[in-house]
């Protein structure tokens, strides 16, 4: 019987979800198996049982990535659990795994974007930021799509910190965008010192200043 075949008899939903946990905690030595890996990558994210995908996510990421010869189905399984997975606590865990091993990938950046636009959980959308936080070089599109992000206010002081990591432009157009009339004034302050105290500011940026700073005279 090949370790896959254990694997799937282990997972059998004919048996209890105690049992299929344990035998997941006895098949540690198995994840040395690239075959076994890729079978519980292509398992993971149609497990119906919580408990137990969370127990097979907990097993991928404990896995040694340098060892797989095809990442491919490992980071799809990542990505699903990142993106869709309906709970937040096993979308946190691979987004920080994403963010530790992986961040600069075009791929993973994408990810992280439309988590971060999309997700509802301030923990996970920290962590997409923390990520981003750890990229060395960052896609266009990572940096223009940080214009569409709405921050609560447990995640400003971690946005405000990822665009003072950009290049002067970027992070100039991306304040000036941040000054909405909903954000709490000690916010906009912020933003604002921090315009003030670039020795010059882009036209793009003058210009997003300049609505403002009309629309405040408006009101």
């Amino acid at each position: 019987m090949s370790h896959v075949e254990i694997l799937k008899a282990a997972l059998s939903t004919e048996r209890s979800t105690p049992e299929r946990l344990a035998s997941l905690g006895e098949l540690h030595e198995f994840l040395r198996d690239e075959e076994v890996v890729q079978e519980l990558a292509k398992a993971a994210p149609a497990e119906e049982s919580i408990e137990v995908r969370t127990a097979m996510l907990r097993a991928l990421v404990d896995c040694d990535i340098t060892r797989l010869k095809d990442r491919a189905p490992f980071m799809e399984a990542l990505s699903y659990f990142a993106s869709m997975e309906p709970e937040a606590p096993l979308r946190l865990i691979a987004v920080a795994w994403l963010g530790e091993l992986a961040p600069s990938d075009p791929a993973v950046q994408s990810i992280f974007i439309e988590t971060l636009l999309h997700d509802f959980d301030d923990g996970v959308r920290l962590a997409c930021i923390a990520g981003l936080k750890a990229v060395t070089r960052r896609e266009r599109s990572t940096i223009d799509a940080l214009a569409k992000v709405v921050a609560t206010p447990a995640m400003r002081p971690a946005l405000l910190g990822l665009v003072g990591q950009l290049e002067s432009g970027d992070q100039q157009r991306l304040l000036a965008g941040m000054l909405h009339p909903w954000e709490p004034p000690a916010v906009r302050a912020q933003i604002l010192d921090r315009l003030a105290a670039m020795p010059s500011l882009s036209a793009e940026a003058g210009r997003i200043l300049l609505g403002y700073i009309r629309q405040e005279q408006d009101r």
